[in-house]
């Protein structure tokens, strides 16, 4: 039994090895073939990354920071699919949700992560 738990816990470092970033990153946002969004580092010198998967619509960001918790900010990708734009760094983002810009009709997000 021990033999397969060291197994186990040796795997799981070898992840956090090979992805220390995801470790780290403790928000994701989502809309399915649209849209991603995550921070990068989850303390200090945060960043949003919004990466748009559609040709279709412009995508964005939306977060706060613990710094200005009552200010909602915005991260616009307009680069076009297949495309990632990163905010500067500042305070940890303490939520965020990404969304696909719909013309004439709600936006399509993916609710508040965090």
């Amino acid at each position: 039994m021990s033999r397969r738990v060291t197994i186990v816990g040796g795997g799981m470092l070898a992840l956090s090895l090979l992805f220390p970033a995801a470790q780290a990153s403790a928000l994701y946002g989502e809309v399915k073939h649209l849209v991603s969004g995550w921070n990068t580092t989850g303390k200090a010198n945060d960043t949003i990354k919004v990466k748009d998967w559609a040709a279709k619509n412009w995508v964005k960001g939306e977060y706060k920071r613990t710094a200005s918790s009552n200010t909602k900010r915005t991260l616009w990708n307009k680069s076009g699919k297949g495309r990632t734009v990163e905010s500067g760094p500042g305070s940890k983002i303490y939520t965020l949700q990404v969304c696909e810009e719909r013309n004439a009709q709600p936006d399509k997000c993916s609710g508040w992560k965090g």
